[in-house]
């Protein structure tokens, strides 16, 4: 099986259910880009920062590009333990609200709290136990839902962020569309301080070429698909619009499609009989296949 690598080919000899399985695991795809922010990521965590103002990093990227999988796959690297809590990961889920910013980081470090303590003292509260629980590195993904609110809630929640990464001279690390910039920006102190890396919208060219073939060799199909083959390639790059997350749906499905019918590989005639196979957030893709 040359067109798998040595660890998926052995997937093969596999019961069916086992095979379905691991298609449907969401899988690392290491393309070029992703790389680069990995290694700056491990350049931050390990080496004194030259400049102390550009310790921190702003990973932007359209929904589906690949931000939260980055920080997860680096955040693997780096379970909890015995010793601390070296990673750090948390969401902004409800607005820039400070004060729900420290208590979800309680929450995570499982650290209790009075919910009707003062801003500041959550703060105060904050700093101590990511010391005391070793954090060196705190990861924020969705960083652009601070723009739900209000003028005086942002400005309140950079001023948090900021007053986190003076005392902490730890690296943080966030992650948000393009809006995320704007949002970052609106304190110049902390835009300042924070480098920005993007993930890139897919094209047809020699890198999408070989993320195509980067995906090829981990799916465990019997055949070769020949995804990198020109009408294939153009397809998915159609029905996934540039989105790495889509198109890496759209691959999960269409395998698994091709282990049930006995197809074993990946076909034009089987995405478009995926026309019954709704994707999670992706209605319109059953309109693009024709």
């Amino acid at each position: 099986m040359e067109h798998l690598t040595p660890d998926t080919a052995i997937l093969l000899d596999k019961p069916t259910d086992e095979r379905i399985n691991d298609l449907a695991k969401e899988k690392w795809i290491g393309h070029t880009q992703a790389r680069l922010i990995l290694e700056h990521l491990a350049d931050m965590h390990h080496r004194p920062p030259v400049d102390p103002d550009a310790m921190n990093l702003l990973i932007i990227g359209e929904p589906g590009s690949g931000k939260t999988t980055v920080m997860r796959h680096y955040a693997s690297t780096y379970k909890p333990s015995i010793n601390g809590f070296p990673v750090l990961s948390i969401r902004i889920a409800d607005g820039p609200k400070e004060s729900a910013l420290y208590e979800t980081i309680l929450d995570v470090l499982h650290s209790s709290y009075s919910p009707r303590a003062s801003t500041k003292d959550k703060r105060f509260q904050v700093v101590q136990v990511l010391k005391a629980n070793n954090v060196q590195m705190v990861f924020i993904d969705e960083i652009h839902h601070i723009l739900l609110g209000s003028a005086l809630q942002q400005r309140s929640f950079l001023a948090g962020l900021k007053t986190l990464v003076n005392e902490l001279s730890i690296p943080v690390v966030c992650a948000g569309v393009e809006s995320a910039h704007n949002a970052m920006c609106l304190d110049e102190q902390v835009g300042r301080r924070f480098e920005v890396a993007r993930l890139p919208v897919w094209s047809m060219g020699h890198e999408y070429v070989r993320l195509l073939a980067s995906f090829e060799c981990i799916l465990a199909l019997r055949k070769p698909s020949n995804l990198m083959d020109q009408a294939m390639a153009f397809k998915l790059l159609e029905l996934s619009r540039g989105s790495i997350g889509r198109l890496g749906r759209i691959l999960k499905l269409a395998a698994i499609h091709a282990v049930k019918t006995g197809v074993e590989c990946i076909t034009i005639k089987g995405l478009k009989d995926m026309n019954a196979f709704p994707l999670a957030d992706d209605a319109p893709l059953r309109s693009h296949v024709r």
